[in-house]
């Protein structure tokens, strides 16, 4: 498990297409805003643990999902959290609430190798040397 700290208004990219943004802190509450594509379901821990129970997941792998250097866009999906609940994105990715103290919140994500997660600003970063190697090419 990774964890990351972020204030409020920062995001989380992982795998390029899904982006995690910390919305508001309030007290021991976290709202965390998720956009990703319309075909990656995100759900709060408790409502995927029901849905599992019902069927077996059957969400496309994410790695299918993943694109160079894009930047996640479309309507975000907000959801409170406390500290030690998660939610889950697309069967794979595990993104929890580890602490949180004052200003910051502590995520611990989970996913597959091929899908990493970065801070928001290493995410740009990444974009940009790689746009700076294919012009000089």
């Amino acid at each position: 498990m990774l964890v990351l700290s972020r204030k409020q208004n920062e995001s989380i990219i992982i795998g390029d297409v899904i982006e995690v943004t910390v919305v508001e802190i309030r007290g021991d509450k976290v709202r965390l805003g998720v956009i990703a594509p319309a075909e990656i379901p995100v759900h709060r821990r408790e409502v995927w643990d029901a849905i599992a129970r019902e069927a077996p997941p059957t969400s496309q792998p994410i790695e299918k999902l993943v694109g160079p250097g894009q930047v996640p866009r479309g309507p975000m999906f907000v959801l409170s959290r406390k500290k030690n609940e998660s939610i889950i994105i697309n069967d794979s990715i595990t993104v929890v609430v580890v602490e949180i103290r004052g200003d910051k919140v502590r995520l611990g994500i989970e996913s597959p190798k091929e899908v990493p997660p970065h801070r928001r600003e290493v995410f740009e970063a990444l974009r940009r040397m790689d746009e700076e190697k294919k012009a000089a090419d």
